[in-house]
């Protein structure tokens, strides 16, 4: 062996250590991660925002078409109101009830039946005898039923609004709704 090929003692040092690994840049897997969070994040808005916007309670739709009936009692002849409120108290009745309970009924059992089943105890098969007159009245006869002004078919938009109502409140006796159409 050379002694000038083999280092001295002296001339030895120890390994050095590895640098630390810094926080910043991120490695390429930690950014795919943070891409598929973010991304999951903003479906997770998004899909909150479409059930919000476009999948609201049936309740809510339904008293804004109410509402909008009720302006427009004025601008729309009575006829067009009865019809389209007729419709609206079909639907809201078959979401409250269901379809078997209330769809097949007509004219007058459709009145009794929502007089029986009314959460406010609205009397319907006295009052609302326009919705299942009006709507199939000749032109000339439509100005001669009663209950044709603007304000019983406000009357009767107004008394659809308990049927939206989540938790009803109790129904009034029959006797008081007499007293108070007296």
């Amino acid at each position: 062996m050379n002694p000038a090929l083999t280092p001295s003692i002296a001339q030895l040092r120890d390994i050095r250590g590895l640098d630390p690994i810094s926080l910043w840049p991120l490695a390429p897997g930690w950014w795919v991660i943070a891409g598929i969070l973010t991304m999951l994040v903003v479906a997770g808005l998004l899909a909150a925002w479409w059930v919000h916007v476009w999948h609201q309670d049936w309740r809510s739709d339904a008293h804004r078409h109410l509402r909008e009936l009720a302006t427009r009692v004025h601008q729309i002849g009575a006829k067009e109101v009865a019809a389209q409120l007729s419709e609206l108290l079909r639907r809201i009745a078959m979401a409250r009830h269901g379809r078997t309970a209330c769809a097949s009924l007509t004219g007058e059992a459709w009145l009794d039946w929502l007089s029986a089943q009314d959460p406010a105890g609205f009397p319907w098969s006295k009052r609302g005898r326009v919705l299942i007159d009006l709507p199939y009245a000749p032109p000339r006869d439509q100005t001669r039923s009663a209950g044709t002004d603007p304000d019983s078919l406000r009357t009767l938009i107004e008394a659809a609004l308990p049927w939206l109502e989540r938790d009803p409140p109790p129904p009034i006796s029959r006797k008081t709704v007499e007293d108070i159409d007296a």
